[in-house]
């Protein structure tokens, strides 16, 4: 039973739909509003699909502290993923989405219902899940295998190509100032205002 009021959740999140960008930024805002407040951001990385062929996915891990039981959290978390305009289809394990959002720790949570299982049964199989998670929970422990996370990233049978992007993200308070810096040939060494970003639908 859960009885403390505060309580470590991270999370990953990934878009590869529309304004990847904007979805991240969005989904962000959301989980701070909606979830808890966030405490750490991890880079975000351009990825290829995982499962199928697709337009390649922008991924990161968040850190976030709640009050709210798992099974709160994922409700919202889904919620969020409706408001951006994720549509599900049940034919389809993997497909592109505007927002992914899901759980991968709760504390040191082990649970498995028809609904959620934390942690997340495919952490250990995704780079594109473990490079993020690592920039943020370095000494992070599975406690279901009570090992750190770290080894996995080099062992695990996963080839798919993982970068970090061009656009670094820094949060200052209740994400009320955000920076991006592009720094390609177009605006190197510029920082930008994220509505120009946004606006202009770089990504």
């Amino acid at each position: 039973m859960i009885k403390s009021n505060s309580h470590k959740v991270y999370i990953s999140f990934g878009s590869n739909k529309g304004n990847r960008l904007n979805n991240l930024i969005k989904s962000l805002k959301e989980i701070e509003v909606q979830v808890g407040r966030v405490i750490k951001l991890s880079n975000i990385y351009k990825t290829k699909s995982w499962g199928f062929k697709s337009r390649d996915f922008y991924n990161g891990c968040v850190l976030i502290q709640t009050k709210f039981s798992p099974e709160t959290v994922l409700k919202k978390l889904l919620s969020i993923e409706d408001s951006l305009g994720r549509i599900r289809d049940s034919k389809e394990i993997y497909s592109s989405r505007e927002i992914d959002l899901d759980i991968l720790f709760y504390d040191d949570l082990i649970q498995s219902t028809k609904n959620l299982t934390i942690p997340h049964p495919q952490i250990h199989k995704r780079n594109f899940v473990l490079i993020p998670l690592f920039d943020i929970a370095k000494d992070l422990f599975h406690p279901k295998i009570n090992l750190s996370i770290n080894p996995y990233i080099n062992s695990i049978n996963d080839f798919i190509l993982i970068e970090p992007t061009s656009v670094q993200t820094t949060i200052r308070g209740n994400f009320q100032v955000w920076e991006y810096r592009q720094t390609n040939a177009q605006i190197l060494g510029l920082d930008i205002d994220a509505s120009i970003i946004l606006n202009k639908n770089f990504y």
